[in-house]
């Protein structure tokens, strides 16, 4: 995909849908060239899990409304939804506002793989009777963490049981970016991305899907809780999250592009390393991820504006690196949160902790396809209001 930086990354064809269809995703990958074809058995793998979850996940949710149809009514008052383009430090910053659990309830990976308030029933009698008799399926659960997506282990590490974004509940949809995951597929990549641009109809059903998903999970955990939201995909629906809540609260982490975008690129093709390995970086495929990076940053820098400043908060990656304590302050500052004791230590004790970690993982621009010179062009409002250095 070539792309010209003069012009707006983001200009979407007239039939944006906004979704794909698994059959349509599948003829396109099996029409790929050679090098960037997956083995036919991953592809048969990946789409076989992905259909037996959300199959799953759709007979739970069933159950929810014949057991515990009071979901329908429970609401999401003020939730706080941390975004960013990928690769900005959102997973440290969801971690670090996690640690005031009296005020938040938010996702683990488990919660986004089964959205059901009759899953997280049966999940925590399941806890329950388990340590009761020693933990023989806990430890099984430790297995299949330490082997799963091993290839992320660098770069986001993954637990069924650790704080997660829920961009699931949107790939479960086919309305997902993270697709590419599946395949080194991006020729509707940037109408997935845009869900904000998407037909009413089609943004209507993925949102009425996701708030649902919400509901059940308050309800499911604690109906008195406030939602604490992290996805960074998050910022191409940016425009449909606020149709759906008014009152929400937006911390908007923003880093320099030239260190997110080759970030978010070795991310998002991390797969590729095993599904189509004689696919070089810095193909075509790489670079439209990262015109997808730069795409994400034009549309938040548009509906910013929109968005009251009493419920929005820019938010250096530098300064929540250089001081987390002091930027978590920062955002219950502008929200007027009052920051608990008990959260206070804990935040005290976690940042100390994150003091003494460092990064393994390692990425290069030039395997984007990408160069400075483009980046610079294509993003030039954003370096300006952000005084970005070249």
């Amino acid at each position: 995909m070539t792309h010209d930086p003069t012009q707006s990354p983001f200009q979407l064809a007239d039939d944006h849908r906004g979704h794909l269809g698994l059959g349509q995703l599948w003829h396109r990958t099996r029409a790929l060239e050679r090098p960037q074809r997956p083995p036919l058995l991953a592809m048969l793998s990946i789409m076989g899990a992905h259909q037996s979850l959300y199959g799953l996940t759709r007979l739970l949710q069933r159950l929810d409304d014949v057991f515990y149809s009071d979901y329908r009514q429970q609401t999401v008052k003020s939730p706080l939804f941390i975004i960013a383009n990928p690769r900005s430090g959102t997973t440290f910053l969801h971690n670090l506002l996690a640690l005031d659990e009296e005020r938040y309830t938010y996702h683990r990976l488990y919660h986004t793989m089964l959205p059901s308030v009759t899953a997280y029933k049966l999940i925590n009698a399941g806890i329950h009777v388990d340590r009761r008799v020693g933990r023989p399926l806990g430890r099984v659960v430790d297995w299949i963490d330490r082997k799963t997506l091993p290839m992320w282990d660098d770069i986001h590490p993954v637990s069924l049981n650790r704080t997660e974004e829920d961009e699931l509940l949107f790939l479960y949809k086919l309305a997902s970016m993270s697709i590419c995951m599946l395949s080194p597929l991006t020729d509707d990549l940037e109408a997935v991305t845009l869900l904000d641009r998407a037909p009413k109809e089609t943004r209507d059903a993925i949102m009425d899907f996701y708030q649902s998903c919400l509901q059940r999970h308050i309800y499911g955990t604690d109906p008195n809780k406030q939602f604490l939201g992290k996805n960074v995909l998050m910022s191409g629906r940016l425009a449909s999250l606020l149709e759906r809540f008014p009152d929400a609260r937006i911390v908007y982490l923003v880093r320099h592009p030239y260190e997110a975008i080759p970030s978010f690129v070795s991310m998002f093709s991390a797969t590729w390393q095993r599904l189509a390995p004689r696919l070089a970086p810095g193909s075509d495929a790489h670079r439209t991820l990262g015109t997808i990076g730069v795409m994400l940053y034009h549309h938040v820098h548009q509906q910013r504006s929109l968005i009251p400043s009493k419920n929005y908060l820019d938010l250096r990656y530098t300064d929540l690196i250089a001081d987390p304590q002091a930027a978590v302050r920062q955002i219950y500052e502008r929200f007027e949160i009052p920051i608990s004791p008990a959260f206070e230590q804990r935040l005290t004790q976690a940042t100390n902790r994150a003091k003494r970690y460092r990064s393994a993982h390692t990425y290069h621009l030039e395997d984007t396809g990408w160069s400075k010179e483009e980046i610079r062009a294509a993003l030039a409002d954003v370096f300006e209001t952000y005084g970005f250095e070249d």
